[in-house]
């Protein structure tokens, strides 16, 4: 109990934390549905907050091997995210993330929700 409430505690100063610097290193949304105007704002800044996010929990268990299914349940438990977003969205900011050095992917595997095993990724 103690340690799940330490571990809320880290990851909402990481949050905070990284809520308040822009992303300046690359695109965090793809637009392949080609939108434009305030929807593409809002599709490019809801990306960029679930990048944050994601980083911030391999931030929070810096030792430990992380599934997407494993973050987009822990988004969801802490209410960072609504349940109805898309686990894709967070496989692509993982991917993002290691494209950018800052996740490094596994060997480890883990049963996914799908039933099928799954790669894990931790901080780099």
């Amino acid at each position: 109990m103690i340690i799940t409430k330490l571990h809320q505690c880290v990851y909402n100063a990481i949050v905070s934390l990284c809520l308040k610097y822009k992303n300046k290193e690359g695109k965090m949304y793809y637009n392949t549905t080609n939108e434009n105007g305030s929807l593409l704002q809002t599709n490019m800044k809801q990306a960029n907050n679930q990048e944050q996010l994601t980083l911030a929990v391999f931030q929070t268990y810096p030792n430990e091997n992380l599934s997407a299914n494993e973050v987009w349940a822990f988004l969801i438990d802490n209410e960072s995210i609504n349940e109805q977003t898309p686990l894709t969205s967070i496989r692509r900011a993982i991917t993002d993330l290691t494209n950018r050095n800052r996740l490094v992917k596994t060997d480890k595997k883990v049963l996914g929700s799908a039933g099928r095993k799954t790669y894990t990724w931790k901080l780099k």
